[in-house]
């Protein structure tokens, strides 16, 4: 239904803004279809010239994280950086969870403690629940 109604929005002449291409790429990456997420991705950088804000990388990265597809989120997060959008607490999360379940801890709260410090934030309950929650999963407590 999704790319019907981007269709006809394409072709009554109405611009989707940021929140619509969003909200299309954060329903394709829960319904488990992040290639279709990646690839709206690109259109809407090519096509509407518009930039991803911080709720789309972490929708994007949200996906990555549920298929388990380390690599890739790391290198979404590599060029949210790279783009000049910040990290938040729910980044944070995000690739606490993801980082704990590919075994790599280390790697986990290293990035808490780089990205907090560099972004100039402190990480927060749900930052350090995950953090918990990644230490139980690896047997580390």
């Amino acid at each position: 239904r999704v790319p019907a109604i981007f269709e006809d929005m394409q072709a009554h002449y109405i611009k989707p803004n940021l929140i619509t291409y969003s909200t299309m790429v954060k329903g394709h990456c829960q319904a488990g279809d992040i290639q279709r997420g990646f690839e709206i991705l690109e259109q809407m950088q090519k096509d509407a010239k518009l930039k991803p804000d911080e709720i789309m990388y972490n929708s994007i990265l949200d996906g990555c994280a549920k298929q388990h597809r380390t690599d890739e989120a790391l290198r979404i997060l590599d060029e949210m950086r790279a783009a000049g959008v910040g990290p938040s607490n729910y980044t944070l999360s995000i690739l606490v969870k993801l980082l704990g379940h590919a075994r790599r801890l280390g790697q986990a709260f290293r990035m808490v403690e780089e990205l907090s410090t560099q972004n100039g934030f402190k990480p927060n309950v749900q930052v350090y629940t995950c953090m918990v929650q990644a230490c139980v999963l690896n047997r580390k407590l």
